[in-house]
């Protein structure tokens, strides 16, 4: 009789070691937290979404997905380490929802999918110093003309030099013109010694008259 009573004794001890341990060994893998709240709106983008399980994550089964309003968000791949996931965002991202879905595998291997949203709504970059200083008054161009008091352009020794020489060279061809002229009237010279005579007259005024302009 005692005998029979030790082992119900037994038999009952093993039923609740089972019936108390089963449930917990074999419990799927509950997300306790995530580092963005659900449905908050955020005015930068997070450097990262964490999920936090109960449980260690089996890394190789897990997937991680980032949806925006524009359909697929390319990201990198996700880092699992023990009971934590997480998933690194674009700093890029623009205004707008999105969504990061993840499916995981607990230890007993059941898999496991949540997600979580949230809203960006970055603010509006400030105006740079540039575009808010008032445009610098366009410079007036100053002239001679303008100027009260302004003295007229001289002109340079060159130009004046140069007149110069010209008529010096004008003054003696008409001079040995006038001279042939009347030699040829008066004193009946012929014609040939004339012409050698005025292209000679000639060429030494010319040559008369550089020479003074070089001098001056």
């Amino acid at each position: 009789m005692k005998r029979r009573w030790s082992w119900g004794l037994v038999a009952a001890a093993a039923v609740t070691v089972v019936v108390g341990w089963g449930p917990s060994a074999y419990a799927d893998a509950a997300l306790t937290s995530t580092s963005v709240k659900n449905g908050a709106t955020l005015d930068a983008v997070p450097k990262a979404v964490t999920f936090t399980f109960n449980e260690e994550i089996q890394a190789r089964f897990t997937r991680v997905n980032v949806t925006g309003g524009d359909g697929a968000v390319k990201v990198a791949t996700s880092t699992t380490n023990g009971a934590k996931v997480s998933q690194e965002l674009p700093a890029t991202l623009p205004d707008g929802d999105y969504t990061v879905a993840y499916r995981v595998v607990s230890a007993d291997g059941h898999p496991v999918s949540g997600k979580v949203s949230f809203t960006l709504d970055l603010p509006e970059p400030a105006p740079s110093a540039t575009a808010t200083s008032a445009p610098a008054s366009a410079a007036v161009p100053t002239t001679a003309a303008s100027t009260p008091g302004a003295i007229a352009a001289v002109p340079t020794s060159e130009d004046a030099d140069g007149a110069g020489g010209w008529w010096l060279w004008l003054l003696g061809a008409l001079v040995v013109t006038g001279v042939l002229a009347v030699a040829f009237f008066l004193f009946e010279v012929g014609l040939v010694a004339t012409l050698q005579a005025f292209i000679f007259a000639t060429l030494t005024a010319i040559y008369l008259g550089g020479a003074v302009s070089e001098e001056h």
